[in-house]
């Protein structure tokens, strides 16, 4: 009778683990399951947030500028940062954000910063794995000027306007899919965190690497040669 009970007990207690640890499985990986080349790469991304991080807490609302709404061209486009001069927030389909003031993951697999791609001048398509019921693919409010304090609005080099809108209602049909917790698969598109979506979208259309290699975090979409700054505050 007694090693009935104890058999019970152990058989409830494994059932009470169970939702434990299926929770933690989704929250990405822990760094025993990554090799040494994307444990590498995470801490080369960490790094690099944090000095994105410190360069956007310095900046001041600047408005550089987006011709390709009047040229309908971007190839001829200056990175020339002298070009910057005061203004507001405007965005449109297509271009994509960047910020550090948040994290799309609370997993200790992730780089930091969170990523989303402009849906509409009043939606922006995001990912996040840590917001429950809204994890995943979801329009958020166009309101990253209130929401966050600092961040970057960038485009695409090599796009038409109408090559980026078409991108935006694309990219429309991933809405609701999960979010993707294992950081470097970056080429499927069953689920996507907020960075490979933006990567995954001008890669797979117009064959645009937005990426450096590994996992495609946030810093890497602000340090690619491909974009280029539009609005910063």
């Amino acid at each position: 009778m007694l090693l009935l009970k104890k058999i019970i007990t152990l058989c409830i207690s494994i059932f009470l683990l169970l939702p434990v640890t299926s929770a933690f499985a989704n929250d990405s990986s822990s760094f025993s399951s990554l090799n040494q080349s994307e444990i590498n790469d995470l801490e080369t991304a960490k790094q690099a947030t944090e000095g994105l991080k410190t360069q956007m807490d310095k900046q001041e609302p600047l408005f550089i500028g987006d011709p390709k709404t009047a040229e309908n061209q971007a190839s001829t486009i200056s990175t020339d940062m002298s070009r910057q001069a005061a203004g507001s927030y405007t965005s449109r389909a297509g271009e994509f954000l960047v910020t550090t003031d948040t994290a799309s993951s609370s997993s200790s697999t992730w780089a930091g910063g969170h990523a989303g791609l402009v849906y509409s001048s009043n939606y922006v398509l995001e990912s996040f794995g840590n917001k429950g019921d809204m994890n995943g693919v979801k329009l958020w409010p166009n309101d990253w000027d209130a929401r966050y304090e600092h961040f970057q609005l960038r485009t695409v080099i090599g796009t038409t306007l109408q090559q980026d809108i078409d991108l935006a209602l694309k990219a429309y049909n991933h809405l609701n899919k999960p979010y993707n917790y294992n950081f470097f698969n970056i080429n499927q598109s069953s689920s996507f965190y907020c960075s490979q979506l933006v990567y995954y979208m001008f890669n797979s259309m117009y064959n645009i690497n937005l990426n450096d290699g590994g996992a495609v975090w946030p810093v890497d979409l602000t340090q690619s040669e491909h974009a280029y700054v539009v609005y910063s505050q």
